[in-house]
């Protein structure tokens, strides 16, 4: 990549290492455009891009990195699956309390809630509570390990209408097709495991729901464990030879 100067051919590496040590010094509009130079050499990497609304909000020009993270998203729609992305944006992955504010009115308050909310530190793939009626819900969590929102905040939803539920994570990011680790680790095992939970719940009907990967699971298990009702939130349910240049994360489904 040429510098400014256009004598210079400079490698990705080099051109971070001297956005990095600009924007040390201060200098934020030279940091700037190295990470403008580093999206125009390695347009598929969305780290630059990211970091370049990172520099700009820092910079104070707010309406020009507004503009620039619509742009960034419409090229990256899952980046708030992507930790990375959201430490550099924070807006990607808001806390409970700026998602229930957001939400207002639509939001369950605490005084309608028949149960104890679910509490999750993000370390468990396994999450059991249990409600007052008769029907349970398995709750299948996306790549970003929650329901767009934090579980606990998901959870009023479920504890509104005193719900049994069962939160589950895949940690192995395959979309569930080798079922949860903490309930045997295949498919099989962890759909025994859902049916055995579901018996000791007292549920005489379940109802799956999953957003994105987790979606795709709530389909499937759903089917198999004769859900009354599947729900998804923009959810994959094949996996199609077109798809494999689209997202890079559909090879590792389809293997």
């Amino acid at each position: 990549m040429a510098t400014e100067s256009g004598s210079l051919q400079l490698t990705t590496e080099q051109l971070l290492s001297v956005a990095q040590t600009a924007e040390s010094a201060g200098d934020m509009d030279r940091a700037l455009g190295f990470y403008r130079a580093l999206t125009e050499i390695d347009p598929k990497n969305p780290l630059w891009p990211f970091n370049a609304i990172r520099l700009l909000r820092n910079a104070g020009r707010e309406p020009e990195a507004v503009e620039a993270l619509g742009q960034a998203l419409k090229k990256w729609p899952r980046a708030q699956s992507r930790p990375e992305l959201a430490a550099l944006v924070p807006e990607l992955n808001p806390g409970a309390e700026e998602i229930r504010n957001a939400l207002g009115e639509d939001c369950p308050p605490d005084e309608d809630l028949k149960r104890a909310l679910v509490e999750d530190d993000g370390k468990t793939d396994l999450i059991v509570t249990r409600g007052g009626r008769k029907s349970a819900v398995i709750v299948f969590t996306g790549l970003a390990d929650r329901m767009v929102m934090p579980l606990p905040l998901f959870d009023r939803y479920l504890a509104e209408l005193d719900l049994s539920a069962i939160y589950v994570r895949d940690r192995k990011r395959i979309g569930y097709f080798s079922g949860v680790t903490s309930l045997g680790g295949s498919y099989d095992n962890t759909l025994t495991a859902f049916k055995e939970l579901l018996v000791d719940m007292g549920a005489l009907t379940v109802h799956t729901i999953g957003n994105s990967a987790g979606g795709m699971a709530a389909v499937s298990y759903g089917l198999d464990l004769k859900a009354k009702t599947v729900l998804g939130f923009s959810a994959p349910v094949a996996l199609l030879e077109t798809t494999l240049g689209v997202d890079r994360r559909t090879d590792l489904f389809a293997r």
